[in-house]
C-alpha cells in the first residue's frame, strides 16, 4: 500500500507592490517542526515587473543568505551547499512558488525569506521563523502576574502590571492583557523577542491600567 507523505505548510507574506515600494501588510508567526520531517514555504507576489522569485534563509545574528532563486521559465538556480535534494523548489506561475526543505536538521532552524524583482530591484516579504525540534518536548511556559509596588499605588492613579511567561520552549510565544473581559493594546508594552535561559525562552509584558479585572493572554 502506497504511504503519502504529509508536510506541513507555511505561507510566506506576499509581496504587494505599489508605486514601487513593498507593502509589509502581512506577518506571519513561525512554526515548529519535527527534526527528520518537511516542510513546505509558499510565497506569493503580484509585482508584475519580477522575473524572479528567490528564497532566502538568515540564521540568529547572521546575514540574509540566498539559497535559490527561479526565473520566468522555471529554471531553478541553487547557491552553493545546497541543491534539490535538500531544498524542492517549484513555481507555479509568475506569481506562486513553492519550496519544500526536506529531512530537517537543526542547521534548518531560521528565518525564511522570498523576494521577487529584476537584477535591479527587489521587494522582500517579512519572511517566516523555522523552529526545528529534536528530541526535545515542546515545554509550556510558567506564567506569573506581577502586581504594581505600593509605592506606584499611592503616588500614581495608575499602575504597571508585569505579565512573566518563562521556562517555555520553543519560543513561539505570544502575550497579550484582557481587560474586564476585552482584549487591550493600548498602554500595553511587550518584548520584541524572547530572552534564551539556558534550553528554555522567557517574554514579559507589561500594561499600564487602572483598578479593573485583568488577564494576561498567551498565544
Amino acid at each position: 500500500m502506497a504511504h503519502q507523505r504529509k508536510y506541513q505548510s507555511w505561507t510566506v507574506p506576499s509581496l504587494l507592490c505599489e508605486k514601487g515600494e513593498l507593502d509589509r501588510q502581512i506577518r506571519v508567526r513561525g512554526g515548529t517542526s519535527r527534526a527528520g520531517s518537511s516542510v513546505t514555504i509558499s510565497c506569493r507576489q503580484n509585482c508584475n515587473r519580477g522575473n524572479h522569485m528567490f528564497f532566502y534563509q538568515q540564521h540568529p545574528r547572521n546575514d540574509l543568505k540566498l539559497i535559490v532563486s527561479i526565473t520566468t521559465w522555471k529554471d531553478k538556480s541553487y547557491e552553493d551547499g545546497y541543491s534539490e535534494a535538500k531544498l524542492e523548489v517549484h513555481r507555479e506561475n509568475m506569481s506562486y512558488a513553492l519550496m519544500t526543505i526536506k529531512n530537517l536538521t537543526a542547521k534548518d532552524e531560521a528565518t525564511y525569506l522570498c523576494a521577487a524583482g529584476s537584477h535591479t530591484k527587489m521587494f522582500f516579504g517579512s519572511g517566516t521563523k523555522l523552529t526545528v525540534i529534536g528530541k526535545s518536548e515542546i515545554i509550556p511556559p510558567t506564567v506569573a502576574i506581577f502586581s504594581p509596588s505600593k509605592q506606584e499605588l499611592q503616588e500614581k492613579s495608575k499602575a504597571t502590571l508585569v505579565c512573566l511567561a518563562s521556562g517555555f520552549y520553543p519560543d513561539h510565544l505570544t502575550l497579550g492583557w484582557m481587560v474586564n473581559g476585552v482584549k487591550r493594546s493600548e498602554g500595553v508594552g511587550t518584548d520584541e523577542s524572547s530572552t534564551r535561559n539556558g534550553s528554555t525562552f522567557s517574554l514579559t509584558s507589561r500594561l499600564l491600567c487602572t483598578h479593573r479585572r485583568y488577564v494576561c493572554l498567551l498565544t
